[in-house]
This record gives structure tokens, sequence and C-alpha cells, in this order.
């Protein structure tokens, strides 16, 4: 039962977190400038913020099924 409890808290406080921390990162990148960039560095650029969603969904998956 304590381990359920610690996954719960854990999981409280990334998606607090994430709720605070994630919208000003994202509009940050979005409008970060790209010009003066390669085409290929722009197309990478737009894929940073869905590696990070994908990342933060990751971590949690493997949290919960510890």
């Amino acid at each position: 039962m304590p381990e359920l409890i610690n996954v719960v808290v854990g999981l409280f406080v990334v998606a607090i977190l994430a709720a605070a921390l994630l919208p000003t990162a994202l509009t940050s990148l979005a409008g970060a400038s790209t010009s003066g960039w390669s085409a290929s560095s722009i197309a990478m650029w737009a894929v940073i913020p869905i590696a990070i969603l994908i990342s933060i969904i990751v971590l949690l998956f493997k949290s919960v099924t510890q």
C-alpha cells in the first residue's frame, strides 16, 4: 500500500510541474527565431516539442509500471 501512495504522490507532483512548466517551454520553443537556419534545422526544431511530450509520457508510464 505505501508503494501505491508513493506512485500516486509522484504522479501528482509530476502532473502539477508539467502543467506549470510545459506551456511556457513550448511557447518559448515555438517563438524562437529560426531565420538564417537551414531547412533541415528548422524541420528538426519543429520535432522537439513532440519529443518532449513523448519522453514525459514514457517516464510516467515507467514510473507507474514499476
